[in-house]
């Protein structure tokens, strides 16, 4: 895995994206980027109405539209115009959280944050860890910020995102960017007062925020080092080996790994095998296959069929990436969809060189897309079991584009395809 680099870390560590430069939107600009906005979801989706009839999505959009009648900042815009994208209930298809230029002029000129490095569990605000003396620690439950119930505060901020599933796959990326936030929609900055619970105990406390000068040595001290994306153990009494897997989209140092692992738990003929995918995101369907490859399975196809909206950008998408799709679509009228059919894996249990002992696969509800697509193929291909439950749903969308709105130059992303485990 590549190291991230020290502006790319102090970028995350501020809770900021890349800035944006609109700071003050007119009526006129709000609704041209709502239109566009509107216009690339229809011409893009394959199905912006699996969760909503096309009634309650025009309402909604008539709706926000009446409230672009005056001037606003971006991020209040966001706030507006973000709901209705994630009301299509796709993980893929969202807005990125910005960072606006008020708030990084804000956090350069001595700007202050929150004084502790929060994240959203289970659907609860806790404490991840203090960045200054106080009497919280991990793991405690922060029900009231500014008398504010926290479960109010998320209730506003899972507004915000898609997921086809409950929350857990909102709730990374949530964390992340919290502090930002809730510094756009409250202004929350100069002081905060907490009332925490740790088991049966509840105070109160307040603290002042906290400049970034003060925070990111603290925060670089607890984040900044990258957790391994694969990692390998084995018990000791030898008779269950167990990988943990981030990501299924590091093709390369996927293969490197799963080739130095499999040659020693298949030498010691280890029998038994505990893949842990859970909280990976995903990747792709090379990636699902791949692993997949070490171990015996039956023959097994991904998908029973994928649909793709046919447009200018499904045509780019897979000229570039899919070639061979593109050759199929390209003189399709833009509009309709276009059924793709996956290719049967042929099974695999006559080889010498695979794993051929018993398989275990722990998913959660922040196993998602690719990740949860390995799942569904474990399943088919009677390679192992499964044990939990992913945050994908049978049907779920994905292979999404990113796509720039003209005037406030907010950063979204969209689906191309639905695939049909």
């Amino acid at each position: 895995m590549k190291t991230p680099s020290l502006i790319l870390m102090i970028i995350i560590l501020c809770n900021l994206s890349i800035p944006i430069n609109a700071q003050v939107l007119t009526s006129r600009q709000q609704k041209e980027d709502f239109d566009t906005l509107y216009s690339l979801l229809c011409q893009v989706h394959p199905d912006l109405f699996m969760y909503q009839t096309q009634k309650e999505f025009e309402e909604k959009h008539d709706s926000i539209y009446r409230l672009l009648n005056k001037e606003r900042n971006v991020s209040d815009f966001y706030f507006i115009v973000s709901p209705f994208v994630a009301s299509v209930k796709d993980g893929h298809t969202n807005f990125a959280i910005p960072a606006t230029p008020d708030r990084i002029d804000y956090l350069n000129h001595g700007g202050l944050t929150l004084p502790l490095r929060l994240k959203i569990v289970d659907d609860k605000i806790v404490v991840d860890f203090p960045l200054i003396s106080c009497s919280m620690q991990e793991n405690d439950e922060i029900t009231c910020m500014n008398n504010i119930n926290s479960q109010t505060i998320l209730s506003q901020l899972y507004l915000l995102l898609g997921a086809e599933k409950g929350n857990a796959i909102k709730e990374n990326q949530l964390t992340l960017y919290l502090s930002t936030l809730l510094w756009y929609k409250y202004n929350w900055g100069d002081k905060y007062d907490f009332t925490i619970k740790r088991g049966n105990k509840i105070w109160k406390e307040s603290l002042n925020g906290i400049g970034q000068i003060d925070a990111l040595p603290v925060l670089k001290a607890k984040l900044g080092k990258s957790l391994p994306q694969f990692s390998y153990t084995l018990s000791p009494d030898r008779q269950t080996a167990t990988l943990q897997i981030m990501n299924l989209y590091q093709l390369p140092q996927l293969k490197q790994f799963c080739d130095s692992v499999f040659s020693v738990i298949n030498r010691e003929h280890v029998p038994n095998l505990v893949i842990d995918i859970r909280n990976n995101k995903g990747g792709s369907s090379a990636g699902v296959d791949m692993l997949l490859s070490y171990l015996s399975h039956d023959a097994y196809t991904l998908y029973a069929k994928t649909d793709l909206k046919i447009s200018s950008y499904s045509k780019l998408y897979n000229k570039q990436k899919h070639p061979e799709t593109y050759e199929e679509i390209k003189n399709l009228p833009d509009g309709s969809l276009f059924a793709i059919q996956d290719s049967s894996v042929a099974g695999n249990r006559d080889k010498a060189d695979i794993y051929k002992g018993t398989v275990t696969v722990l998913v959660n509800e922040t196993t998602y897309s690719g990740a949860s697509t390995f799942a569904s193929a474990i399943k088919k291909s009677h390679a192992g079991k499964i044990l939990g439950e992913t945050g994908c749903p049978n049907v779920y969308f994905g292979n999404y584009m990113s796509f720039t709105l003209p005037n406030s130059r907010l950063e979204y992303y969209v689906s191309l395809n639905k695939f049909y485990e």
